[in-house]
């Protein structure tokens, strides 16, 4: 997050255009300031609030942050990726820059590294 708390719960993650909602933040999910979460997109929502009914797939795929507060989706991020080795990460650097970086450096829950 950046300056300031940022209040998820009208936002979502998706990996299809057409189904903007897939996984929503559960309602009143506050982000504090340069706080970060980490969502499983593993296809196990059952596991608990914080994993995704969609999975990424490694040879090419999508995510979009959405925003819909009343309805209206609005793409806040999006990022569409090709082949994924495990253990890497696609990754914003320095953090809350335009600049995606592919790094093994990965780091749930914490600052991205290069």
């Amino acid at each position: 997050a950046g300056g300031q708390a940022a209040d998820l719960s009208d936002v979502s993650l998706s990996d299809d255009t057409e189904e903007l909602g897939q996984y929503r933040f559960p309602a009143g999910t506050t982000l504090e300031a340069k706080a970060f979460v980490t969502v499983w997109a593993d296809g196990t929502p059952e596991q608990g609030e914080y994993h995704a009914m969609f999975t990424l797939q490694s040879a090419a795929d999508r995510i979009l942050l959405v925003q819909a507060p009343d309805g209206a989706a609005t793409v806040l991020d999006d990022i569409e990726f090709s082949e994924m080795a495990t253990e890497v990460s696609a990754a914003r650097f320095p953090d809350g820059s335009d600049t995606w970086v592919t790094t093994e450096n990965v780091t749930p829950g914490a600052a991205n590294q290069e």
